[in-house]
């Protein structure tokens, strides 16, 4: 058993916050979308792999952008068979998700693909962007790029956005051996995948990212009247602690969040990687999350603990969101945290 505490000494309230509500418009139709989309590839893993990827991700788009024109359902319009077996039903699953939730289409008629080896024997496909249908505050916020993922067959088993290229070059240069940068590129793999899973409102995988034990710090805030919380921890902007479970959180995610959204859309920015000062595999997270959904838009500083002991099986130990810095910039860290394994 995992025991999490917050370490209070430092006299800093955070302001945390689950995210609430307030009006955002849905997106408009496209006015110019390429019937067949084009991705090709300078480079590859041989040429006949490379050729098949090459047409299995063209069918793919061409299929995003008909459904999207055409307002038909993604698989009736692929004529390739892209999602076979037990990993193409899962890919078929995620991708379906991804699509209803956060709607996209292509919008470049060609792009150049890259192709990437993974250490398991199966491929991933980065570079391919594509644009979302919806209302954003930031304009460029709309043009996200895709990775797909395949096993060696040529199944597609995965569907992602990525996080920004000059981010990712930076955190695997900021890594200080080859297990800290093998560590750190599974990191921005699940970071890819643990923000798209909120995109897909794919409640389930977001619960098995969490530890029983997790610490989930969110906010409220004071009120006169309130007798719920306790009268600890009050900042001079009048908010309390609400330390959340696994269950709690989840099952708010599910009932109100997920179906008051027609669509969501989370975006990670400026990713700080921190080792834990004494267990070797628990990495502290911190990073800015952009959040637009259909009826509330905001930005805050996101925390994670994450628990790597199992590579295959991350484990969440404390996700803590706040809307701004302390009074001195400093944010939610892994020094604020005693972890006991």
């Amino acid at each position: 058993m995992k025991n999490i505490f917050f370490n209070q000494s430092k006299e800093k309230i955070a302001i945390i916050a689950l995210c609430v509500f307030a009006f955002y418009g849905k997106g408009v139709f496209a006015q110019s979308v390429p019937e067949a989309p084009e991705v090709i590839f300078n480079d590859g893993p041989g040429a006949s792999l490379t050729e098949l990827l090459q047409d299995n991700i063209n069918d793919v788009l061409k299929a995003v952008n008909t459904s999207y024109t055409q307002q038909t359902s993604f698989e009736e319009n692929l004529t390739r068979n892209i999602f076979n077996g037990e990993d193409g039903a899962y890919g078929l699953n995620e991708f379906r998700e991804l699509l209803d939730v956060t709607r996209f289409y292509v919008s470049e008629e060609v792009q150049t693909g890259s192709i990437y080896d993974l250490i398991n024997g199966d491929y991933e496909v980065r570079s391919i962007f594509v644009e979302l249908d919806v209302e954003v505050e930031k304009e460029k916020d709309k043009v996200q790029e895709l990775i797909l993922s395949f096993n060696p067959e040529g199944m597609l088993y995965g569907a992602r956005f990525a996080l920004p290229q000059e981010r990712f070059d930076q955190i695997l240069n900021d890594s200080r051996s080859f297990e800290d940068e093998f560590r750190r590129m599974q990191i921005v793999n699940y970071l890819e995948r643990f923000r798209t899973a909120y995109n897909r409102k794919d409640v389930e995988f977001i619960e098995q990212q969490f530890s029983e034990q997790a610490l989930i710090i969110t906010g409220t805030r004071i009120e006169p009247t309130d007798d719920n919380y306790l009268e600890e921890n009050i900042s001079e902007e009048q908010y309390r602690f609400l330390r959340q479970t696994r269950d709690e959180y989840i099952a708010r995610l599910k009932n109100e969040i997920f179906k008051q959204n027609e669509f969501i859309n989370v975006e990670f920015e400026d990713i700080d990687i921190v080792k834990h000062p004494y267990y070797e595999e628990v990495y502290g997270i911190n990073l800015f999350q952009l959040w637009d959904s259909s009826v509330y838009s905001d930005e805050g500083y996101l925390f994670l603990m994450i628990d790597y002991e199992d590579e295959t099986k991350p484990v969440i130990y404390v996700r803590a969101w706040q809307p701004e810095p302390f009074d001195d910039g400093s944010v939610i860290d892994i020094e604020m945290f005693n972890l006991i394994k």
